[in-house]
């Protein structure tokens, strides 16, 4: 992802440079990948995250991370505006026929905007990572598409027919223009989930809006749209019609149907900012019930023993915080409620990865780098399957994957890491779509004597 330093440091209570930035993520396993000043003069970085990190492709999720990693305080933007309009639902309907494929849809009305150029700051923050400013419209659904990781669209609601809303999968041989300079109009093969009106498809759910229900200049009504999709299909459609955005890019990796309200909020507040209007009351929405709370629990003597270092449970609870969890100590153990957005978060030996990158780098500096090495090697499987793993023969899975277990080469890495941080060897083995970490502690570096075997992950990462 491109980011921008200052963008980043909106959100962080105390100004990173560039460089220290670039140290902290790399530290947190989201590697920096070179960087620039762009045509107005401020500093980019790319920065790469593996395809479980979906909350990190934005500037608050980054930021958010450079929190817990240097002790800053994160400054998360406000975003709640005020109804003062008739209720949202006099003026469309929406239906969701396929609550699988589409969690949750909710749109909200502002009406009597005024579309013109976005203010000067908002364009130098999409200047900065490269986009184009278009109009206010457009450019506050890009901010917050790369400030919350959310993707938004804004239709003209005066070019929906029917005033009405419909989720549905597309029929054989329909047509869609998709927006955009130069777009071609294509021919659906079916089955491809649609945002449509009462007759016709105004979008390709979760990879590209209209053109048909685009706003222009003479916009005046709009009907703000903020949704989840399942990936499977956001990815089958991208792919199928060989259109891209940055918004099937994240859809593709995971958005909580419980994380669109701050995201959609947000936007509203930067349109009534930025266009005018009035915002009409209320959410109209279609889709499932919400997926219960995740709860998971750290035990801090089990962190400190693997990791070899007395980490104080004050700073345990600190960076747990600092990143959501809502940490709460009970006796031994510390109670956490996973946010939304870590949809990579299900038990303690995910958490427990987080401890590893963050804390584990002052005293074996090896072992954050080697936790890296694992996420890529994930992602890399993920994407391409056995074509770039190192494997051994054996029986091919019903995926399809040639290998009975995989093997992250971490000899030489280990070594390292055992003569600086006490005797601590790591075993990294993938079984079919298992990542499997061993991490045993031992009596000295030379791995001699008796072992402790803490077993730090041990659970499935679907490809």
């Amino acid at each position: 992802m491109r980011t921008s330093v200052t963008w980043i440091n909106d959100y962080l209570d105390r100004p990173a440079t560039a460089e220290e930035q670039a140290d902290l993520l790399t530290a947190a396993g989201l590697n920096f990948d070179g960087g620039d000043d762009a045509d107005n003069g401020e500093r980019w970085q790319e920065i790469e995250t593996t395809s479980n990190r979906g909350d990190c492709l934005s500037h608050l999720g980054l930021a958010r991370e450079i929190c817990a990693m240097s002790g800053r305080t994160l400054k998360a933007p406000e975003g709640l505006a005020k109804a003062t309009g008739s209720a949202a639902s006099k003026h469309i309907a929406v239906s969701n026929h396929d609550h699988a494929a589409c969690p949750r849809y909710t749109a909200r009305v502002i009406r009597d905007v005024k579309v013109g150029p976005s203010p000067e700051w908002l364009q130098r923050r999409l200047r900065a990572i490269g986009q184009i400013p278009r109009n206010n419209l457009v450019d506050c659904t890009n901010f917050v598409l790369f400030e919350y990781g959310q993707p938004t669209h804004v239709f003209d609601l005066d070019l929906l027919h029917g005033a009405r809303v419909q989720v549905r999968r597309a029929q054989k041989g329909e047509r869609f223009l998709p927006i955009g300079d130069g777009a071609q109009e294509v021919t659906l093969a079916g089955g491809e989930l649609l945002i449509a009106d009462a007759d016709r498809a105004v979008a390709i759910a979760g990879v590209k809006g209209g053109a048909l229900t685009a706003v222009t200049a003479n916009t005046i009504n709009i009907l703000v749209e903020a949704a989840t999709f399942d990936p499977a299909t956001v990815r089958s459609a991208s792919r199928s019609l060989k259109i891209a955005s940055d918004s099937s890019y994240r859809f593709e990796r995971g958005v909580h149907p419980a994380d669109i309200d701050a995201a959609a909020e947000r936007l509203v507040a930067l349109i009534l900012e930025t266009a005018g209007g009035m915002l009409c009351d209320g959410v109209v929405e279609a889709g499932a019930p919400l997926p219960a709370e995740r709860r998971v629990s750290v035990r801090p003597s089990r962190v400190r023993t693997i990791l070899g270092t007395d980490i104080p449970l004050e700073e345990i609870v600190r960076a747990l915080a600092t990143l959501g969890f809502s940490p709460v100590v009970r006796g031994d153990s510390v109670d956490c409620l996973v946010p939304a957005r870590r949809l990579d978060v299900e038990a303690f030996a995910d958490l427990f990865r987080h401890r590893l990158n963050r804390d584990a780098k002052p005293a074996a500096p090896g072992l954050a780098e080697l936790t890296q090495l694992i996420d890529h090697r994930q992602s890399r499987l993920r994407r391409h399957g056995e074509a770039d793993a190192d494997r051994t023969a054996g029986r091919r899975d019903d995926r399809g994957i040639h290998a009975d277990h995989i093997t992250v080469e971490v000899e030489q890495r280990t070594a390292g890491i055992a003569a600086v941080d006490r005797g601590v060897g790591l075993n990294v083995v993938v079984i079919g779509t298992r990542l499997d970490v061993t991490i045993a502690r031992r009596d000295d570096a030379r791995g001699h004597g008796s072992a402790e075997a803490e077993r730090i992950a041990d659970r499935d990462h679907p490809f």
